[in-house]
């Protein structure tokens, strides 16, 4: 019978020195990676969403309107209907002021690509229009005021700015 005597072992254990073995846990370092990289792509996406809310929901002035007045008692009615003040609507290039909350409420995000990847937007197709179209753009230039802060969480350095 022989007997495979490991020499390099045996001249560090006679040194004093420690034996130490390595043991990579490559299925396990895998699935944390890619669990916090989903979680990251997520906060970063919920990040953003939440942002463009913000960046929208500045409201328009309304101007309170009367309704006819009351035939028998000679008052106004209450319930007129209010208007828009045309002065408040947004300007080109400024984010779309907010009438009523549907915009808002529709700005959505969406796991793609098993969770590696993000979609930000709405499903309105004014929300588009504006975004395109009309030089009030909210969802771009919302992604490229929080590049730097959106960059720090995925751990990346995104370079220049992503244009339409």
């Amino acid at each position: 019978m022989k007997v495979k005597v490991d020499h390099a072992a045996k001249r560090a254990e006679r040194a004093g020195r420690v034996n130490t073995r390595i043991e990579w846990f490559d299925a396990q370092l895998t699935a944390g990676v890619k669990k916090t990289a989903k979680q990251r792509v997520a906060f970063a996406a919920q990040t953003l969403r939440d942002a463009i809310v913000v960046n929208i929901s500045t409201p328009v002035r309304k101007i309170a309107g009367s309704a006819p007045k009351d035939k028998k008692t000679g008052q106004f009615q209450k319930g007129g209907k209010s208007r828009v003040d045309p002065s408040s609507r947004s300007k080109p290039g400024e984010f779309p002021h907010a009438e009523t909350t549907r915009l808002r409420k529709d700005i959505f995000w969406q796991s793609t690509h098993g969770g590696n990847g993000a979609i930000v937007g709405t499903t309105l197709d004014y929300g588009l229009i504006l975004e395109l179209y009309r030089d009030r753009s909210f969802i771009l230039r919302t992604f490229n005021q929080l590049r730097p802060k959106l960059s720090k969480v995925l751990g990346t350095d995104a370079g220049g700015k992503f244009s339409k």
